[in-house]
């Protein structure tokens, strides 16, 4: 005979005494769970984004992939900007698809990090572009705090602020 394992035991432990706990006091146990969406806005780790069809989870491991290769060949760092748009892609698509996920501003700093470790004006537009989206849909978040620092960082003078005038 096979044994439960550990955590299905615990939960029907928890079951049993939650029913047992409340129906003295004349409160019935739920008989449906609530439905996944009410629980979450975030994206299920199974569903795939934009062009590449990149999980969640492949977004980070691509982008941590990316900065090691830029930062162990700095002399080829260029050679990483299509693969980075091919990742902000996908989270633009999460993005549409979960507006509320609130791990996409983590990803957007990783990602303007990313383009900032790239040492051409090409990667410096990327990740200004990063911040633009970063002000007009998170300003309110840590993580736009964070990006913002990150630009300081890179260039040396602070970024543009959202009053600002962009020069032609």
């Amino acid at each position: 005979m096979l044994r439960p394992s550990r955590i299905v035991r615990s939960a029907l432990i928890s079951i049993i005494v939650s029913g047992s706990l409340l129906a003295p006091m004349g409160v019935a146990a739920a008989t449906k769970p609530a439905p996944a969406s009410s629980l979450t806005t975030g994206a299920p780790l199974d569903e795939y984004f934009g062009r590449m069809k990149m999980s969640i989870i492949g977004i980070k491991n691509e982008l941590r992939t990316v900065a090691q290769h830029v930062m162990s060949d700095p002399s080829n760092a260029a050679r990483s900007i299509p693969m980075l748009a091919l990742i902000e892609d996908s989270v633009h698509d999460w993005e549409h698809k979960y507006p509320h996920d609130s791990w996409i501003p983590q990803d957007l700093v990783r990602l303007e990090k990313d383009y900032l470790l790239i040492p051409s004006m090409e990667g410096r537009r990327h990740a200004m572009a990063i911040l633009k989206w970063m002000r007009a849909k998170y300003s309110n978040s840590p993580e736009f705090a964070r990006a913002e620092r990150q630009a300081d960082t890179a260039f040396g003078i602070p970024p543009p602020k959202a009053d600002s005038t962009t020069p032609p």
